[in-house]
């Protein structure tokens, strides 16, 4: 299985697990993949020597433009990584996903803006950090069949939470409900 999480720590957002909440989760899975949507700061919180035991079977996924700040006000609940954390996570041995450009409901893109959702968000990742960039996790767990072809030509895996395409995933939500 794989377990999809979004940030760490003490927001009052669903979104938001408590760091000793996250450990019992995968602990009590310690077989499960982890998948961490977005690119919020909160995993950090977790410590190098932890960040460090977990990385093997983690995955980032990463948005281009909230690690360059250019973050939509709704998104500001939590702070993201930048670049020397996720530098840093690469050395611990995480791997880096794309989670497109701009974390946009990629089926009501038009024209050509998935190409830049998709692919140019694939090719900044791996140009910045010199790595190799082969999954993808469809923002808002959002695709169609048209897109998911699309993005299979680029990505050796695409992931999603709620959508009969693409890989699935189990999203981990904190017991917190939104005030």
């Amino acid at each position: 299985m794989i377990l999809c999480f979004h940030e760490l720590g003490k927001a009052v957002n669903p979104y938001c697990l408590p760091v000793n909440d996250f450990k019992k989760v995968i602990e009590s899975n310690p077989e499960d993949e982890l998948h961490f949507d977005d690119g919020r700061k909160g995993i950090l919180a977790l410590g190098e020597d932890y960040l460090k035991s977990i990385a093997p079977r983690s995955t980032i996924f990463i948005v281009p433009n909230f690690v360059k700040k250019m973050v939509p006000e709704h998104e500001k609940y939590s702070d993201f990584l930048d670049f020397e954390d996720i530098e840093k996570l690469i050395k611990l041995g995480f791997e880096i996903g794309s989670h497109s450009l701009t974390h946009c409901d990629l089926t009501k893109t038009i024209g050509y803006e998935w190409k830049e959702e998709i692919i140019y968000s694939k090719k900044w990742l791996e140009d910045r950090f010199q790595i190799k960039v082969e999954k993808f996790s469809w923002p808002y767990g959002r695709v169609n069949h048209w897109l998911q072809l699309e993005a299979e030509r680029v990505y050796k895996y695409c992931y999603t939470l709620d959508s009969i395409m693409g890989i699935q995933r189990k999203i981990v939500l904190s017991e917190i409900q939104n005030p």
